[in-house]
C-alpha cells in the first residue's frame, strides 16, 4: 500500500501602485491555498509483483526445453 502525495497550490496576487508626487509605492498581497492529494499505488505494485513472479517461471520453462533437447 504505497501512497504518493502531490501538493497542489493556487495563488492569487493583488498589486496596488500608489503614487504621490514623485514617490511611488507598489504593494502586493498574495493569498495561496494548498491541498495535499494522496494517490494510491496499489495497482502498480501488483503489476510489478506479477511481472517479477512471471519471469522466473518463464526462465525455468526455457531451461526444461533446452534440457530435453
Amino acid at each position: 500500500m504505497n501512497r504518493t502525495h502531490y501538493l497542489l497550490c493556487v495563488c492569487v496576487c493583488l498589486c496596488l501602485h500608489l503614487c504621490v508626487c514623485c514617490v511611488c509605492v507598489c504593494v502586493c498581497v498574495c493569498v495561496c491555498v494548498c491541498v495535499c492529494v494522496f494517490r494510491r499505488m496499489e495497482k502498480a505494485a501488483l503489476r510489478n509483483q506479477q511481472q517479477t513472479n512471471l519471469l522466473p517461471t518463464e526462465y525455468i520453462s526455457n531451461n526444461k526445453e533446452t534440457a530435453t533437447v
